[in-house]
């Protein structure tokens, strides 16, 4: 094997060689094929080789892949640091829906308006952070054009963030249902019924997104599989399906467990 940068071949000599000869460049193969081909008087692949005729052509080659891999290197940096900043802002945007539910049943057990009308606000910040996450995972695509687990990163926090947003819809709507009651509270065995179905539903997204920033499948089907007690969660199990999506790469292909609502409706006819 001769290499470009390895000094001046004997060729006189390799003339007779009765072995196959190959010529690299910085490990690339530029020929190969019997010594005394090779080195023949009539065949100039030698001299070119060792003019650096062929050298000129495949760092030429070399250049190009190695600048090919650097842009391949660099997307892929970009690309965490876009799927990074997305999900930041939709741990932020989990974080308003919690408080928002909170302060929401909070507000509708206590019959304070003012805590209502501030529910109703944040809804505002929810949307803001909605729209905001969905430009930048638009561009991510379009600029990263992720492909397969990527890809499902991408579609997933979409998924998520408008899971999310329905849950604030939620939220304000039930502060403006408190603002119209002016003071007027529900049946007490009621708002226990709704204290209750508050708490699980708060739990249960917390345990969610938790399983999203931490890519964590276990918990997800945990959540999933925890609907038994009111199917008001369902917002919670639709984002733990999405969960199981970009990790599995496929929907769960199960039903979904169905709770048994009858305590609750029991709480609803003792008004």
């Amino acid at each position: 094997m001769f290499d470009a940068f390895g000094g001046k071949a004997d060729i006189r000599r390799s003339r007779s060689l009765p072995w196959s000869a190959a010529f690299t460049c910085l490990g690339e193969l530029i020929e190969f094929d019997i010594a005394s081909k090779m080195f023949a008087v009539s065949d100039h692949r030698a001299q070119d080789y060792i003019k650096g005729l062929h050298h000129l052509a495949a760092s030429g080659s070399i250049a190009s892949r190695m600048t090919q891999m650097a842009t391949q290197e660099h997307t892929t940096k970009a690309f965490d640091i876009d799927l990074q900043e997305i999900t930041r802002l939709l741990a932020e945007m989990g974080g308003l829906a919690e408080k928002q539910i909170a302060d929401s049943v909070d507000a509708l057990v206590r019959g304070d308006a003012n805590l209502a009308q501030q529910v109703v606000a944040t809804d505002n910040g929810i949307d803001a952070l909605w729209h905001e996450i969905e430009e930048k995972a638009v561009l991510t695509i379009a600029r990263r054009q992720p492909m397969a687990v990527d890809l499902r990163e991408i579609v997933g926090a979409l998924r998520i963030t408008s899971d999310l947003e329905r849950i604030g819809d939620m939220a304000k709507n039930t502060g403006k249902r408190v603002i119209a009651l002016r003071g007027e509270l529900p049946p007490s065995n009621l708002l226990r019924g709704v204290e209750h179905m508050g708490a699980l539903v708060l739990t249960q997204l917390k345990e969610v997104l938790d399983s999203y920033v931490g890519r964590d499948l276990k918990k997800a089907l945990a959540v999933w599989n925890g609907d038994e007690e009111v199917d008001a969660m369902c917002t919670a199990t639709n984002i733990a399906e999405t969960v199981y999506y970009m990790v599995e790469g496929r929907p769960i292909a199960d039903e979904r467990p169905k709770g048994d609502t009858t305590k609750f409706a029991a709480l609803g006819a003792k008004k």
